[in-house]
């Protein structure tokens, strides 16, 4: 049965002053897909961003403040900042496996959790690119390698990178 037969959705579409033609086109958009933003630089003051003035400020906040009891809002919090502390472990097992003093129990066991889950990470494909090689294989023989590939400045250098542009999940 299409939905679009429910008398009870056609109703409720009816209520909410929404064509059901509306709907169908959404439906089909997100079946469909859309192309991923092609991001190049983040925005900053004069180039993508307004830094406001006080007058301009104080007329948005008047006009926010005169507004707000017709209008309905929800809370953006965007990922902000460098993802350092996302990769703190892997940061830390890298140089534990660079240094000669060896693995202690935290970082056998995140390096056990890497290697046994790689293949659920979103950036596996990217990584297997960068070492252009067999990741299974690789992170099996030389960790630190697989680790420098992922972290590293010259490499995907996850690290660095805002943790917007960071793929959780493929």
């Amino acid at each position: 049965m299409d939905i679009f037969e429910s008398e009870i959705l056609l109703k409720q579409l009816e209520e909410r002053n929404i064509d059901p033609l509306d709907i169908k086109e959404q439906i089909l958009k997100l079946k469909k897909g859309y192309k991923p933003a092609n991001l190049i630089k983040p925005c900053v003051i004069n180039d993508g961003i307004k830094k406001l003035n006080e007058n301009e400020l104080d007329k948005y906040v008047e006009k926010y403040d005169s507004e707000l009891k017709s209008i309905n809002i929800c809370k953006f919090v965007p990922a902000s900042g460098a993802a350092t502390r996302m990769f703190r472990d892997l940061l830390n097992l890298q140089n534990s496996l660079s240094s000669s003093d060896g693995l202690d129990s935290e970082n056998k066991e995140i390096k056990e959790n890497l290697v046994s889950n790689i293949d659920k990470f979103a950036f596996k494909d990217d990584l297997e690119k960068e070492l252009d090689t067999d990741l299974s294989e690789c992170i099996s023989n030389d960790l630190l390698v697989v680790l420098s590939a992922l972290l590293d400045e010259e490499k995907l250098n996850y690290k660095n990178l805002p943790k917007g542009l960071i793929k959780f999940h493929q």
